[in-house]
């Protein structure tokens, strides 16, 4: 019974010290990944080269450095990772990120099996101008017009990275090299222009009064890839200028009933022909102003009433509403 009853307790004390040591009811501190100090996160690059700063993450355990880590380093679209293999003696993990080819912004993910992830940034610079082109949409191209007339659109190029990326800062120079036509500007600068697009330069035509076949040429000094381009435009004898024009006067606008236009209505007329104003909501009014002038409503008109005048001295009209005023506006053209 003696060596029983010892048996027992050292059988008790074991699973006391077992206990005391954390047994089975211990934990592991869990592993994890972090931007070390510095990360060089937030790098600015040109696309498809490399950045110039390692990227830097800190395995841990416990607060304590792990040695012989390895982390893995994808770029989360594109680009290329040179990675240094496995955490040093300070937990310390570092990449070369090499960009992908789209200018903006990149990430790269680096992780560690059983720590999770951690996200980098950087910025994407465009590489240096290659390509000179029209804009995919709306270049202008094509366009035709009247004689003394503006071209609807403006003409448009975009100039281009080796990568297809725009590019910002070039010099576009618009000549006008066959037919009666102007460009303003003669020069602009890709991405400056008031067209408030990436890598685009513009220019404006203004037809002259011969008609016929007319050439604008867009190019770039030293020439890119693509320079000079070549548009083309068609200017028309207008048509005869008709005796009467009619143009509808609502809430809150006119509109011209030969073309459609509105705020500004913008009709010609011959001299001596009459415009007529025809009031499809009530509450407004024709007002003339700047110089030459015509006779103006001092009352607004019903629905349903019109307002007549004859223009009878060629110049230019314009013409708002007497109780809104320019948010409603008009200009006729008087010709002889």
């Amino acid at each position: 019974m003696p060596n029983a009853r010892w048996a027992i307790l050292a059988i008790v004390a074991g699973a006391s010290i077992l206990a005391d040591c954390g047994g089975s009811g211990s934990t592991t501190p869990s592993k994890s990944i972090a931007k070390a100090s510095p990360s060089n996160d937030n790098q600015t690059g040109t696309v498809a080269q490399q950045l110039a700063l390692p990227i830097r993450v800190v395995v841990t355990q416990g607060g304590m450095p792990m040695v012989g880590e390895t982390v893995s380093w994808v770029p989360v679209v594109a680009g290329t990772v040179t990675p240094s293999g496995v955490t040093d003696a300070s937990g310390i993990a570092t990449a070369l990120w090499g960009l992908g080819t789209a200018a903006g912004t990149q990430t790269l993910r680096a992780s560690v099996t059983g720590a999770g992830s951690v996200l980098f940034s950087a910025t994407a610079d465009a590489d240096v101008a290659a390509n000179l082109a029209k804009t995919a949409a709306a270049s202008g191209d094509a366009q035709s017009g009247f004689t003394t007339a503006q071209l609807p659109l403006p003409l448009r190029v975009i100039v281009t990275d080796q990568f297809g990326n725009p590019v910002n800062g070039i010099d576009v120079d618009w000549q006008v090299t066959a037919g009666d036509a102007s460009a303003i500007p003669a020069s602009e600068t890709s991405g400056a222009g008031g067209l408030a697009a990436v890598g685009i330069a513009h220019t404006v035509v203004t037809l002259g009064s011969t008609a016929g076949s007319i050439t604008i040429q867009a190019s770039t000094t030293p020439a890119l890839t693509g320079s000079p381009i070549n548009f083309a435009a068609t200017s028309n004898v207008p048509p005869p200028a008709p005796s009467a024009i009619d143009i509808n006067m609502g809430s809150f606008f006119f509109t011209s009933q030969q073309n459609a236009t509105s705020n500004p209505a913008v009709d010609t007329l011959k001299a001596a022909g009459t415009a007529t104003w025809h009031a499809v909501d009530a509450g407004h009014g024709v007002q003339s102003t700047g110089s030459p002038g015509f006779s103006s409503q001092t009352t607004t008109l019903p629905v349903g009433n019109i307002y007549a005048v004859q223009f009878n001295t060629p110049g230019t009209y314009t013409y708002d509403c007497i109780i809104h005023g320019i948010v409603m506006s008009g200009r006729i053209v008087v010709v002889p």
